[in-house]
């Protein structure tokens, strides 16, 4: 009976022992698989994992294991906290999937491979003290790979998967992900590149800063609008600063030239002189000399008219003129002029009715 028992109570403890171990080996398994976890969700966002039946709906704390497809849904955002530190913020109507997540610490290697399918979304990469050569950080989308390094960047794949890629700290390289379309870019902190299907990346150049502001917003999921990083708040404050100086400049400017040109304005009308002030206008007036009399010269008067031929008499009316019967009364008569007989003046007409 005792050895019995002895056997009996050996096999429990067997049975113990394996199910603890098969029980750590499954929670490492799990903790090991977790490349993050949600931080801050905001309307609906969910989960879409290969095990599970239905997605599953994204809650501050929950796990995200490699494989997993994050989407967020129209007027939502979410934050996701990486196992490096590295914070990915996801603008609304997102959708990605991590393919590839490994960070150890100890030998200071993170390979990090995003795929970004739709959407925009800001990455602020930890940085890493002496890493190693071969750590990657990529974001991949339908027509680019930006690999960055302890940077902030922010990725938009619009509805005909055209890239852009916008850096807000550091520098970003940017390539096609077509291996046959040769060409790289590097992008530094306040400029942006585009790329194609079948075109290299195009040549970085800056991006204003009310776009750059309205993208920060738009991957942000804080309430209130407040980015989540001191880089983007830094590279704002510039821009801001830049944008101030330069109308700051451009007002200056306009002031100098509406200076101009009243100085101008106001010494030409103070030739005039209904523009200068009386006491000028006296002393001018004193300094001029004064004519008295004695040095006006009379005017002599004209001479008489003279006529050089005798004036001719006026023509007398003419008279005796038998009236006509159908003539009128003759006109006064004018000097110069000569008349004629009524009898002269009259025209016969004859007139003819037609049967």
């Amino acid at each position: 009976m005792i050895i019995f028992h002895q056997q009996r109570v050996r096999r429990q403890l067997c049975i113990l022992l394996a199910a603890a171990a098969w029980l750590t080996i499954h929670t490492t398994t799990t903790l090991a698989d977790e490349v993050g976890t949600f931080t801050v969700v905001k309307g609906s966002v969910d989960s879409l994992r290969e095990l599970a039946n239905a997605p599953i709906p994204a809650q501050v704390g929950l796990g995200i294991l490699m494989d997993d497809v994050i989407r967020t849904k129209h007027r939502s955002r979410t934050r996701l906290k990486l196992i490096d530190n590295s914070v990915l913020n996801m603008g609304q109507d997102y959708m990605m999937k991590i393919d590839q997540y490994v960070f150890n610490a100890d030998k200071k290697i993170r390979k990090g491979v995003i795929m970004a399918m739709r959407g925009k979304v800001r990455a602020t990469v930890a940085k890493m003290k002496h890493q190693s050569a071969d750590s990657t950080f990529e974001i991949r989308t339908p027509t680019a790979i930006a690999a960055a390094r302890g940077t902030e960047f922010i990725v938009n794949v619009d509805s005909s998967l055209r890239s852009d890629i916008i850096v807000l700290d550091g520098i970003v390289e940017v390539r096609n992900r077509n291996p046959d379309i040769h060409g790289n870019v590097l992008v530094k902190a306040g400029q942006y590149t585009k790329v194609t299907f079948d075109q290299p990346p195009s040549v970085p150049e800056p991006m204003p800063t009310a776009q750059i502001q309205m993208l920060i917003r738009d991957t942000t999921p804080d309430s209130g609008g407040t980015t989540s990083s001191a880089a983007a708040q830094q590279l704002s404050a510039q821009s801001a600063t830049t944008s101030k100086k330069q109308t700051a400049a451009a007002a200056t400017t306009t002031v100098a030239k509406n200076h101009s040109s009243t100085s101008a304005i106001a010494t030409q009308a103070g030739k005039h002189p209904l523009t200068q002030p009386i006491a000028a206008q006296q002393t001018q007036q004193s300094a001029s000399p004064v004519a008295t009399l004695a040095d006006i010269t009379p005017v002599p008067p004209p001479p008489p008219l003279m006529l050089t031929q005798p004036l001719q008499p006026t023509p007398p009316a003419l008279q005796n003129v038998a009236p006509s019967a159908t003539s009128t009364p003759p006109a006064v008569a004018q000097p110069a002029v000569t008349q004629l007989a009524p009898s002269l003046l009259t025209v016969p007409v004859t007139i003819t009715f037609a049967p």
